[in-house]
């Protein structure tokens, strides 16, 4: 992977034409990854569902230090 960072952030991320194997090919989750690091609905926590599927409830999972 080649990756551009400037002032710390995550920039871009593209295949590495050089690399033996993937000549350059990344997946849809590589090539996206510069979108999901730094994204304000990427989940930061695991989340518990409460109550029935589709009700959209959800717990944070506490450490077990807290």
């Amino acid at each position: 992977m080649l990756v551009t960072v400037q002032d710390g952030k995550l920039l871009e991320v593209k295949g590495d034409p050089t690399h033996p194997d993937s000549h350059g090919f990344l997946c849809i989750r590589g090539r996206s990854a510069h979108e999901i690091q730094g994204n304000p609905l990427r989940l930061s926590r695991p989340l518990l569902r409460r109550g029935p599927r589709g009700s959209d409830t959800w717990d944070e999972i506490k450490d077990a230090a807290e």
